[in-house]
């Protein structure tokens, strides 16, 4: 059923087009995305601020059980998804040990779940040793990018820029984490549901990280999943098991090369 035809009339030819982006653009910029609907969050004035940007002219306020639609479970199931299409290729075809293999890898720190080009299975070398090799294109992971994709195209459309999407990298890259997770002894297994008593510490530090990107990195993220945002800020703030190191996931950034000079992308 079309769900606009609950809306308030002023409502309902903007709702799929302008609000909606607007208000999934909103929660995937924020640091704290599992606070807005929980008790004594500000919850009501968000919706009257967001009902206020894309309908300046109507007057209307918000009440407390207005409907406002929870993006938080998607991010867990479509990793599974993906994760799941991933160990049903030919590469693993039931082969429960490489499946748990791989599972293992793509949740370390530098492994294949969050970087584009991880540290290679086989490489146990120290972090300092110069034998070490180090991953590239963090959260440019074909997993990561794919829970994404989905998620910016929603929000084409918003009558606001909130800033880079720090909360949605940080669930797409908790949701994949958890995904594989659950393949970890070569099966599927229930880990618990995506919930913020299961899954807020890892997306807190995942948020973290992702507040530590470069306006290059963030650009790359997002070309990567199809958008191409306008972004004039930078953000500046703050790479074992992926536990005890997804807060300080980083990149440097190498400096720009020149289109003419070996090595450019």
């Amino acid at each position: 059923s079309d769900a606009s035809q609950f809306l308030p009339k002023f409502a309902r030819s903007a709702w799929v087009t302008r609000f909606l982006p607007t208000l999934y653009a909103y929660l995937g910029s924020l640091n704290k995305p599992w606070e807005l609907s929980e008790p004594g969050s500000d919850e009501v004035q968000t919706i009257q601020m967001l009902i206020d940007i894309v309908y300046p002219q109507s007057g209307y306020k918000v009440q407390l059980n207005d409907k406002i639609y929870n993006m938080r479970a998607y991010f867990g199931r479509q990793a599974i998804k993906v994760v799941a299409t991933h160990f049903n290729s030919p590469e693993f075809a039931g082969n429960h040990v490489a499946i748990a293999k791989y599972a293992s890898w793509a949740t370390r720190h530098n492994g294949p779940g969050i970087w584009k080009v991880p540290t290679p299975v086989d490489c146990t070398y120290p972090e300092d040793s110069i034998y070490y090799i180090k991953p590239r294109e963090i959260f440019q992971s074909p997993f990561v990018i794919s829970v994404l994709t989905s998620f910016i195209k929603w929000c084409k459309g918003s009558c606001f820029d909130f800033g880079y999407p720090k909360g949605a990298l940080g669930m797409a890259a908790g949701g994949v984490e958890r995904a594989f997770l659950m393949y970890k002894t070569g099966k599927q297994e229930d880990i618990g549901n995506y919930t913020r008593e299961k899954m807020g510490g890892m997306i807190d530090d995942y948020i973290a990280s992702a507040e530590g990107l470069s306006k290059r990195r963030w650009m790359r993220i997002l070309e990567s999943c199809g958008a191409q945002f306008q972004q004039d800020q930078d953000i500046r703030v703050e790479a074992p098991s992926m536990e005890r190191k997804r807060r300080i996931l980083h990149e440097p950034s190498s400096p720009i090369v020149s289109a003419d000079e070996p090595g450019s992308d």
